[in-house]
């Protein structure tokens, strides 16, 4: 029997993603993808209600302040009813999908799909504490929930498969959450 260094056993994993595991990514997505829309607006807000403050019309204070609070509101309303209507009317996003992680890459089998993709094939991963993401461009990512791992090693051994493989990732150290 030889062993390999970097020769890690292939961990695989049944996917099913749901509203809940998406719309969050969606919003974070969409908030970095605006962030210099956020900065220019709030400081036209912050001009505005100290121009307002300086000729004592107070009264439009509130309304000025319940719009702006009330924008990440929206936002998070949009992405919800996005996700949830391309859940709904793509064929490709339905069902579970089977992935295999390995030294050549990952690889995956929908109902409608099937793909390989080597890990150079990954602008980043991110892993949160309900999810890894696989980030094939700046802002569109594969969700993989943790929920799906059925063990710890199996959380512990996609790290080191990322680690090893992948440059641009943020990975929490510690095990499953």
């Amino acid at each position: 029997m030889s062993y390999r260094m970097n020769q890690h056993t292939p961990i695989n994993i049944a996917v099913r993603v749901e509203l809940s595991d998406a719309v969050p990514v969606l919003f974070r997505n969409s908030l970095r993808q605006i962030k210099w829309g956020i900065v220019v607006v709030g400081l036209i807000v912050l001009a505005v209600g100290v121009s307002l403050y300086r000729q004592n019309a107070t009264s439009f204070l509130i309304p000025l302040l319940m719009i702006t609070l009330g924008l990440p509101g929206l936002l998070l309303l949009a992405c919800f009813l996005t996700t949830r209507t391309a859940l709904e009317n793509n064929p490709s996003y339905r069902g579970v999908f089977q992935y295999s992680f390995s030294d050549e890459g990952v690889c995956v089998q929908g109902l409608h799909s099937k793909g390989d993709l080597s890990w150079s094939g990954l602008h980043h991963v991110t892993e949160t504490r309900q999810a890894f993401l696989l980030f094939h461009d700046k802002y569109n990512a594969q969700i993989l929930p943790n929920r799906y791992f059925t063990t710890d090693s199996d959380v512990a051994a996609l790290r080191a498969l990322i680690r090893a493989h992948v440059p641009n990732t943020k990975l929490i150290a510690g095990e499953k959450s």
